[in-house]
């Protein structure tokens, strides 16, 4: 088992004139959500190195460089920090700009990840559903969402890739949002 450290370290590796160029690798064994943590503890130690502010913006662009860097990184978590800038997090931000409690965040970002990156289309359509009636700010949507997620069970349909996308979320939101575009 190679250590999270270790795929830091070789995420981190850049290419320098007169080295010999590092091949960063991910072991295939990792799942997605350490993927996801292991590049952006990377990229969040290159910025740190480099002096330059930790935006969220920032730190997904690096980390999305360092994938592209990396033959066997997952394209699930590739196009996760993608998924996480244009649905979750803006949701997120939206909620807190407007004075909701960290729990309601979160609740009504991962309404807005199942309900269109969910691989089950009964799910996606169940969530679009609920997020029509106001998803957890809706009249009973806290209830709402606990229904659904018992009928998820119930009908054994499971969403461990969007929980790390959450949790990309929370850790990506106690962050500015930054410039779009990288310098």
């Amino acid at each position: 088992m190679i250590s999270l450290s270790v795929v830091m370290t070789r995420a981190y590796s850049m290419r320098r004139p007169g080295r010999a160029e590092t091949v960063a690798v991910l072991p295939d064994s990792l799942p997605q959500e350490r993927q996801r943590s292991g590049l952006l503890c990377a990229a969040a130690g290159r910025l740190d190195a480099l002096r330059q502010p930790l935006t969220h913006n920032r730190l997904c662009d690096l980390a999305s460089q360092f994938c592209a860097g990396m033959a066997d990184v997952d394209s699930e978590t590739r196009s996760g920090f993608y998924t996480v800038r244009s649905i979750s997090l803006p949701v997120y931000r939206r909620l807190l700009r407007d004075q909701h409690s960290h729990s309601v965040c979160l609740q009504q970002a991962l309404l807005h990840l199942l309900a269109w990156k969910s691989y089950s289309p009964w799910a996606r359509q169940q969530a679009q559903r609920l997020l029509w009636q106001g998803g957890v700010l809706g009249d009973k949507g806290e209830f709402a969402l606990m229904t659904l997620d018992d009928e998820l069970r119930e009908r054994q349909i499971e969403w461990p890739g969007l929980w790390s996308l959450l949790a990309v979320t929370g850790f990506l939101a106690k962050f500015p949002a930054g410039p779009i575009f990288a310098d």
